[in-house]
């Protein structure tokens, strides 16, 4: 085709400020729509679309975005000529066709990727500027740390003595060499600041005012006129708790964790306090009570990651999150300068999707290759979703990255195209309330996209796009949430046993159990959902199920796999022939020993490979 057609351009690209934007995000709101026309955009401007990085959060959206972008150079590629309205679009001649061909010929080099796959791209091109070893090899961090974890017991036996005397309280006191490991391993994975801080509160307790009279204090309790309850149950702590003060910083945290300190700090508050009661309550209110979780932690971490390290470097190996601070070490260290240039003249602009689980490493890696003139970065958030953790959202992190590049001027996609107009209304109506939403993470209701959407029983009439469960005999722990799980599946099957539809007026659709998503806090609760479902008889995909590759099933997969990879193993011919997907007995297997080309099982297999 030749000659030239103009080609509707998203009206959402001319709102993009350059060279530095944040997109703001909600589910539905058409997010990866909008990044890949960013991308055509670019490409139809003349940037190379290896000079274009995106970045997503897990290898399936990376997949799903490279696919659509796929589809559309083609969509653009063969266009279906119609009169096109007044308004932004994009004008396809013979030059913008090539751009389009160059952009669908390198779509394979392209790089839309994780943030550890772009991570371990660039260690393994950088091994000069770093100065490490060319050849590391990637191992698994649970295995590594675990390792550490051992040889730093076998020290401690033979050497440290404040170590060896912490980790004798603490099993002592209960705890489990196992239980300590994945105690450590936790906070090792979380790479945050410990709270409330160790070190403080041991410089408080040492700060302890000295020569006060127990006696004196809980008198000065009685005369300020202290709750006669909580007077009881401040004086009789208040002597364990003097005993406690001249321990160990373990056995302190550990006794005080026991013995509660909520009664000391309440007396402590009462107006009026005189003397020694005055005195220890400003001590006490200015106190925040360790926990021995957090003593073991500070005192032991370190001494792991130490040998992790020493590990990792005498043997050249690298775990999963190594990718992210070696790279941003690599930026920060000597051969940092040389680094840089070369990864900014190869990337001109960066798109960074799901940038509320950015954590502080990974926005530090896009902020000096990408916040620079010459260079275009665009970030994607919903800081919605950070505020509650999802897989290690940092929200400060986020904000700060939104304050330096956007401010006040962040884009805000307006529209949902997934959801009905009546629940996005009644989802305004619930999360404007401030007690949900405060300081700088605000709830942005948006409008309806496509008010042809509708939820509808079998009659036709009009379902409420909200259902509120309500639970009787409220107890605490898992018999709770063992009713509300059993009480949410009985009503999922009512609702689908009454013709629910959903879609478009005119073409709406029955819903179906696959129609259905159950988003749980924890696992174990998703443990008794399933359960719940099962006795209401709904069946159900548990997501990362544990033990799932090790059921029979899996196993079976397995076997296929293997012998379609190796085709003159007879191990794993016979493995799988006696798979269910060939379902051969003994006898039968023993039948064809002699493998015979023309028998039906051997001719699908081969098939199959």
């Amino acid at each position: 085709m030749s000659g030239e057609l103009r080609v509707p351009r998203p009206a959402v690209l001319d709102r993009i400020p350059r060279p530095f934007a944040v997109l703001e995000a909600s589910a539905g709101t058409g997010k990866t729509y909008t990044l890949e026309h960013l991308v055509l955009d670019r490409v139809l401007e003349g940037i190379s679309l290896e000079q274009i990085l995106v970045v997503t959060f897990t290898e399936k959206a990376a997949l799903e975005l490279r696919t659509r972008i796929r589809a559309l150079l083609e969509r653009m590629l063969e266009p279906v000529a119609a009169k096109v309205p007044d308004g932004p679009c994009w004008t396809l001649d013979d030059a913008a066709r090539t751009r389009l061909r160059q952009a669908r010929s390198a779509l394979e080099r392209a790089t839309i990727s994780t943030i550890h796959s772009f991570c371990q791209r660039v260690l393994q091109e950088s091994a000069l500027e770093r100065r490490s070893l060319f050849d590391e090899t990637q191992a698994d961090a649970r295995q590594l740390f675990e390792r550490a974890w051992r040889d730093l017991l076998r020290t401690v036996s033979s050497g440290d003595s404040v170590l060896r005397e912490l980790l004798g309280e603490a099993l002592a006191d209960g705890q489990t060499v196992e239980g300590l490991e994945e105690l450590l391993w936790q906070a090792h994975r979380e790479r945050a600041r410990l709270l409330p801080d160790v070190g403080a509160a041991e410089a408080h307790r040492q700060a302890f005012p000295a020569g006060l009279d127990p006696q004196a204090i809980a008198a000065g309790w009685a005369a300020a006129k202290v709750h006669a309850s909580t007077l009881k149950a401040a004086t009789g702590r208040l002597g364990p708790f003097l005993e406690l003060l001249p321990r160990s910083a373990y056995a302190f945290a550990s006794g005080l964790k026991t013995l509660g300190f909520e009664s000391l700090k309440k007396a402590s508050t009462k107006a009026g306090l005189q003397g020694d009661a005055r005195l220890f309550a400003d001590w006490c209110l200015a106190f925040e009570p360790p926990t021995p979780e957090g003593v073991l932690v500070q005192a032991l971490l370190p001494a792991v990651q130490r040998r992790l390290a020493a590990i990792k470097a005498a043997e050249g190996l690298y775990d999963f999150d190594d990718m992210i601070l070696r790279v941003r070490e690599a930026l920060e260290g000597p051969g940092g300068p040389g680094l840089t240039a070369r990864l900014r003249e190869r990337f001109r602009l960066a798109f960074i999707d799901e940038c509320q689980d950015t954590d502080a490493a990974q926005w530090e890696i896009f902020r000096i290759l990408f916040h620079h003139d010459g260079h275009e970065l665009v970030l994607v958030g919903d800081p919605k979703q950070a505020i509650y953790g999802f897989r290690g959202g940092d929200l400060p992190t986020y904000l700060a990255a939104r304050e330096l590049l956007a401010g006040p001027r962040k884009v805000d996609l307006a529209e949902n195209f997934r959801s009905t107009g009546p629940l996005l209304q009644a989802c305004a109506a619930l999360f404007s309330d401030p007690h949900f939403f405060t300081g700088e993470v605000a709830f942005v209701p948006v409008a309806c996209g496509r008010p042809e959407l509708g939820l509808e029983d079998a009659a036709g009439h009009s379902l409420s796009p909200l259902r509120v469960l309500r639970v009787e005999e409220l107890e605490g722990g898992a018999r709770l949430w063992r009713r509300v799980a059993l009480g949410l599946a009985r009503d999922l099957k009512d609702l689908l046993a009454a013709g629910a539809r959903f879609g478009k007026a005119g073409t709406r659709q029955p819903l179906s159990p696959k129609d259905v998503f159950v988003l749980v806090g924890k696992a174990s609760e998703g443990r008794l959902m399933a359960e719940a479902l099962g006795a209401v008889g709904l069946p159900f995909a548990f997501f990362k199920q544990k033990g799932l590759f090790r059921c029979p099933e899996a196993r079976a997969w397995l076997h296929l796999l293997q012998a379609v990879e190796n085709p003159r193993d007879r191990g794993c011919l016979a493995r799988a022939l006696l798979s269910p997907f060939f379902g051969l007995s003994l006898p039968e297997l023993e039948g064809i020993r002699e493998v015979r080309d023309d028998h039906p099982a051997l001719q699908r297999l081969r098939a199959w490979g």
